[in-house]
């Protein structure tokens, strides 16, 4: 059987498998979210993140100190970090080896690429979707895009609901000047394109890890 032959064989067998059902067990009421959650309280969305987020292939762990944190990362041992300097960030990598604290004015992007690992806040996440939301005034444009792993720093007031939730508070910190780019990140770059095989890291970080902590351990963003 010749290659072209495979591909195709692969195609009508798959052709032959029914789709599931959406996985949503209500229908939205009125003006509500598509996916309603059971309910607000921190714990039950932290779950909600958690499962959607991992079935999208990230990752979550929670901590309940900042040192917990530290310690992950000093376990991770990654050989460089990259980094955009601000508080936030600097409580929880105070002494971590390998970090490049980049200001928000740095012209260049060369050589990002080539570090292992680039540790970003977020402006808010959504527990329906999975999703982190990321904005250029914050942490740039391209720290958590060149290297091969991203890893957010978050806190528990950050997770919003869904993300019609986290558009509203974006909109409310923002107002009318919007930061000229926000991302929308729901797991590590993945495409299934060549033979329906799926790959990581195609066209950004093969892996996504969100490191969540309470609002009272971390300077604002």
């Amino acid at each position: 059987m010749t290659s072209k032959e495979q591909i195709l064989a692969r195609i009508r067998q798959a052709l032959k498998r029914e789709s599931p059902e959406p996985h949503w067990l209500h229908e939205p009421a009125g003006e509500g979210p598509l996916f309603p959650l059971p309910d607000a309280d921190p714990q039950s969305l932290l779950g909600a993140f958690r499962a959607e987020l991992e079935s999208l292939f990230g990752e979550v762990h929670a901590f309940a100190k900042v040192e917990d944190a530290n310690a992950w990362l000093h376990g991770e041992k990654f050989p460089s970090i990259l980094a955009p300097e601000c508080e936030r960030l600097k409580a929880v990598l105070f002494d971590v080896p390998g970090v490049t604290w980049i200001q928000k004015d740095n012209p260049t992007r060369k050589g990002w690429e080539d570090f292992a690992c680039g540790v970003t806040p977020t402006i808010c996440l959504s527990a329906e979707s999975g999703s982190v939301l990321v904005a250029a005034d914050v942490s740039g444009r391209a720290m958590s895009v060149l290297p091969p792993v991203h890893v957010v720093v978050a806190t528990m007031d950050q997770l919003l609901p869904d993300l019609d939730e986290a558009l509203k508070f974006v909109r409310g910190r923002y107002g009318n000047k919007l930061p000229s780019t926000l991302s929308v990140i729901s797991g590590p770059s993945r495409t299934a394109d060549i033979e329906k095989i799926l790959v990581l890291g195609a066209h950004g970080p093969k892996r996504l890890v969100v490191l969540m902590l309470p609002e009272v351990a971390l300077p604002a963003v």
